[in-house]
């Protein structure tokens, strides 16, 4: 058998690199589970630190600088009057509305006397309503007057007794009989202050009826009724169908010093048990001199006060000047043909007063 050619040296590179790379497979198949253990990681890239904000007042700009006003334009120049053109024919669209009406509370009856209440088209106060709130009234001392009363075909009597009962109380009755009529009285009780009475309950009586009143709730500032259920505002120097004979002398003592026939008046609010409160102005008519008890002429004031109403009365009242203003006289008259109540002082005339000139 004939001997191998010796090999190449290209042919000893392959047969190394061929036996390299059988050697490294085989390491890789075993060593391959291990292999992971120092296989590369990468880091985790470090957080960023966030940045850190301070919250602080912020104060807000300062308001802007008013502006200045601007300076006032001239008032333009006024355009010349156009030349007056008769009126238009009114048309009923065009004519005048009536005036609106106030209308009394909902509570209370509407009355024509409330008309007499002083506002903005009403009577306004005299100068001698406000001259007696100046000086504080002074109370006659005890009455027990007798009147002589006629009315139409009847004639009775009338009686006023006025006792104070103390330097702050005081006790009033007016009584009214005529033959063939029913009795009239009236009951008041209240105190007497530098304003002169001041009633605080009034009980009025007719025969064969019930008893009627009027409260004056001075602490609440109204005045209520036994009868109609409406309750009204007290006024200052309210009064009764019995206190305001007594209240009127007393008033005219502080101003009749003034007085003026046909210019002078006063007045004061009178509530009466129908719910009603009406304001009796006096009016001064006149000076007249009438027959005492005695028969001898005494000087008088004649005061009127006018009806308000249909059914309001027509109230004529002579007060003796010389002898503690007391009503000398008195006529109730309910127009338009109602005959006139009139009574008479027959007994209980005060002393005369000796500070006034004789008649």
């Amino acid at each position: 058998m004939p001997p191998r050619p010796a090999p190449t040296p290209r042919h000893r590179r392959l047969a190394l690199a061929a036996l390299t790379a059988l050697v490294l497979a085989l390491h890789g198949w075993v060593l391959g589970p291990a292999w992971t253990t120092f296989a590369l990681r990468h880091a985790p890239a470090p957080a960023r630190a966030l940045p850190v904000v301070t919250l602080s007042q912020v104060r807000p700009p300062p308001p802007p600088a008013a502006a200045p006003a601007p300076a006032p334009a001239p008032a333009p120049a006024p355009a010349p009057r156009p030349s007056p053109k008769p009126p238009d024919r009114p048309t009923r669209q065009a004519q005048a509305l009536p005036e609106e009406t106030v209308l009394p509370p909902p509570d209370r009856a509407r009355t024509d006397a409330d008309v007499d209440r002083p506002g903005l088209d009403g009577p306004l106060p005299s100068a001698d309503d406000e001259a007696h709130a100046l000086q504080p009234l002074v109370q006659p001392p005890p009455w027990q007057l007798g009147y002589a009363a006629t009315k139409g075909g009847a004639s009775g009597r009338a009686q006023l007794d006025w006792q104070p009962l103390d330097e702050q109380q005081y006790r009033l009755t007016w009584r009214i009989e005529l033959a063939g009529r029913e009795t009239l009285a009236w009951r008041s009780q209240g105190h007497v202050g530098p304003a002169g009475l001041l009633p605080d309950r009034m009980v009025e009586q007719r025969q064969g009826r019930d008893l009627a009143a009027v409260n004056f709730q001075r602490d609440k500032g109204l005045v209520s009724f036994s009868g109609p259920s409406t309750t009204l505002p007290l006024p200052a120097g309210a009064q009764d169908r019995a206190s305001w004979l007594l209240q009127l002398p007393m008033l005219a003592a502080a101003v009749q010093a003034h007085w003026t026939a046909g210019h002078s008046s006063v007045s004061l609010p009178v509530f009466t048990t129908r719910g009603e409160d009406q304001l009796w102005r006096f009016t001064v008519a006149a000076e007249e001199a009438l027959p005492g008890p005695g028969g001898r002429l005494l000087r008088t004031w004649r005061l009127v006060r006018e009806p308000v109403g249909p059914y309001d009365s027509r109230v004529e009242v002579w007060l003796a000047r010389e002898h503690g203003l007391v009503p000398l006289q008195l006529r109730f008259t309910t127009p338009p043909a109602g005959e006139p109540l009139e009574l008479r002082l027959s007994e209980g005339l005060p002393p005369a007063e000796a500070d006034l000139p004789p008649p």
